[in-house]
């Protein structure tokens, strides 16, 4: 088997005194297929794929943009994983690598708000606002209620174990509490609460409701538990909460619907249970909604389409049911969908082409069945896409070949036949592309002249794929300019097949193989 590559091709023209009965052409050609692995033992490291570039944070980039990133870097290597049936493994480590990203993204976030809230407080400084304070229009909540709703802050979310709390309870006026830990006071009221990773526990206290000038709610990766505090609802002027990561349990509360200035809404990784209630399509201002990690049941209601700002959706990861709802076509501005494990059902909506500033499309493990919108190649910044583990079947449209920002492309694990399209190969910036367990026979486009061949992680293994599509990727044995190449082993080709024959009798056989660099042998 040393000269395997190297070779010219050869076949034995008969097989003589055979068994009486032999495994047909077919079936061997599994097995030679089995034995051409071993052109592949250098090209197929067994690495993870390639994480995306460190988070860029330039100042052109939205908090958004960059935060999905950060989401695509963290979760990235979950794709190239295999879980079978093992749903408690998946979610354990998609929990372990989603909680790895929400500690990164609270960080950014709270620095985001500490340099946006220092900026204001300048600006207010510079034109002399800060000195009326005491004027009607500022310093609308007194401070003695400010300071009894954080101090039932302090004690009923055991203050004493907290891991930060500096100042806290120093002082009565609201002066002194812009020195507490994680408070921000602007025009003589608290605005803000960033709290985060702070080893709160307990409960929120009910007079926290009384914050009335409160817009900033960060208390995400504490031990907080009960349902989704009631007091809330009487923030008028809440922008931003993030409860993501406690143990809240029970539904969505109906309420939640009415914090008509809210633009973004977190309580992922949470125990919620029940259906995500239609009031959440009355929050107009609403930039993003985050329900990943739930108990959440029941379909995805219409009412989301009225959410016409909305630029993240992420519900991975509860059992919602579908099918996907033709209301959320109106979500034109959406730049990021994530609906990873769930029992949707249905097709791919092919409305999903005219997204025309989506980035991110994960919809992965959601019971979806039906060919590929070949106008999902209309989405020129979409540069993650994830259709793995589906039902998906037919070709995979040669459209996707326009997708000039796309670098990370998973189609694994569905019944997608047909060849490779050969527009794939043009894509620029293409780091992993993930076609294995499908139908797929026939094409396999050349890879090696791909523009970011060196960086390009490919696997197409547990296909129909014959030798002769692989030898134009291969620039020697078992090597290749792809950078990571998985291609062994292949499914049957097509299938087993049993043929009879007379004792004694000459039997030729004869297989029709691509290629020009490769020596077979019969095995029996």
């Amino acid at each position: 088997m040393k000269d395997l590559y190297a070779s010219p091709a050869a076949l034995p023209s008969q097989l003589k005194n055979g068994a009486r009965c032999l495994q047909g052409l077919l079936a061997r050609m599994a097995l030679l297929l089995a034995l051409g692995g071993l052109l592949l033992q250098q090209a197929q490291a067994a690495v993870p794929p390639r994480l995306e570039q460190p988070v860029r944070s330039a100042e052109s980039d939205s908090l958004e943009a960059v935060l999905a990133r950060l989401r695509v870097q963290h979760l990235l290597a979950l794709e190239g994983r295999q879980y079978g049936q093992d749903r408690d493994r998946e979610r354990r480590e998609w929990l372990s690598a989603y909680r790895a990203y929400t500690l990164e993204r609270d960080a950014l976030i709270e620095a985001h708000y500490a340099r946006q809230g220092k900026e204001t407080k300048q600006q207010q400084s510079s034109d002399g606002s800060l000195s009326l304070q005491s004027v009607s229009g500022f310093d609308l909540v007194p401070d003695s209620v400010e300071l009894r709703a954080l101090r039932d802050l302090y004690s009923s979310t055991g203050g004493e174990g907290w891991t930060h709390s500096t100042n806290w309870l120093t002082g009565t006026t609201s002066a002194d509490f812009d020195t507490w830990y994680g408070v921000t006071v602007t025009n003589g009221d608290v605005t803000a609460i960033i709290l985060s990773r702070n080893a709160l526990g307990d409960t929120i206290p009910s007079s926290l409701g009384e914050l009335s000038m409160l817009s900033y709610l960060h208390l995400n990766g504490n031990r907080l538990s009960g349902p989704v505090p009631e007091c809330l609802r009487s923030l008028p002027e809440l922008q931003n909460l993030y409860l993501g990561q406690n143990s809240f349990s029970g539904p969505l509360p109906l309420w939640l619907g009415q914090l008509s200035k809210l633009q973004v809404l977190s309580l992922h990784d949470n125990a919620l249970t029940g259906g995500i209630p239609e009031s959440l399509g009355n929050l107009a201002a609403l930039t993003s909604l985050n329900l990943d990690g739930n108990r959440l049941s029941g379909g995805i209601p219409a009412a989301l389409g009225r959410l016409t700002n909305l630029l993240s959706l992420y519900l991975s990861f509860n059992s919602l049911t579908g099918p996907i709802p033709d209301s959320l076509a109106n979500l034109t501005r959406l730049q990021h969908l994530d609906f990873y494990r769930n029992d949707l059902g249905g097709e791919v909506p092919d409305w999903l082409g005219d997204f025309s500033d989506l980035e991110t499309l994960k919809l992965r493990s959601c019971g979806l069945s039906g060919p590929i919108p070949a106008s999902l190649g209309n989405l020129s910044k979409l540069y993650y896409l994830s259709l793995r583990g589906n039902g998906l079947t037919g070709g995979i449209p040669e459209s996707l070949g326009n997708l000039a920002s796309m670098r990370n492309l998973y189609l694994s694990d569905n019944s997608l036949s047909g060849p490779v399209p050969g527009s794939l190969a043009a894509l620029a910036v293409l780091e992993n592309l993930d076609l294995f367990t499908n139908k797929l026979e026939g094409g396999l486009p050349d890879f090696s002249a791909s523009p970011n061949r060196s960086s390009l992680n490919l696997r197409v293994q547990g296909n129909r794929l014959g030798f002769g599509v692989i030898e134009p990727n291969m620039t020697g044995a078992g090597t290749s300019a792809i950078g990571t190449f998985t291609y062994s082993p292949q499914d049957d080709i097509p299938a087993p097949d049993t043929l009879g024959f007379t004792a004694g009798q000459p039997l030729e056989l004869r297989a029709v193989t691509g290629g020009t660099r490769n020596l077979y042998q019969w095995q029996r």
